[in-house]
């Protein structure tokens, strides 16, 4: 009994997935201590503001900066602003 871990799984990772975990686990933790996931060591995580609804994608040695929203999410809009009312 005790604390849950990841164990094993995480000593199957390759070596860029672990090095895509950490910097996955690096800008969530900065996020969760300041409430901005950015700091001088990493490329920025662009803010997502309405206006400005840029998403990022991830890989182990850089962040990919994507406008807007992609086909495939367009096709949910109806169905949100219907029962959303937005």
């Amino acid at each position: 009994m005790g604390a849950a871990t990841i164990g094993p799984a995480l000593a199957r990772l390759g070596f860029r997935d672990k090095l895509l975990s950490r910097r996955m686990r690096d800008y969530w933790t900065t996020f969760a201590a300041t409430g901005n996931p950015n700091s001088r060591l990493r490329p920025d995580w662009p803010q997502f503001t309405a206006g400005e609804q840029t998403q990022v994608r991830l890989t182990e040695d850089e962040i990919i900066r994507e406008s807007g929203p992609k086909p495939e999410c367009q096709l949910w809009e109806p169905v949100y602003r219907d029962n959303v009312g937005l």
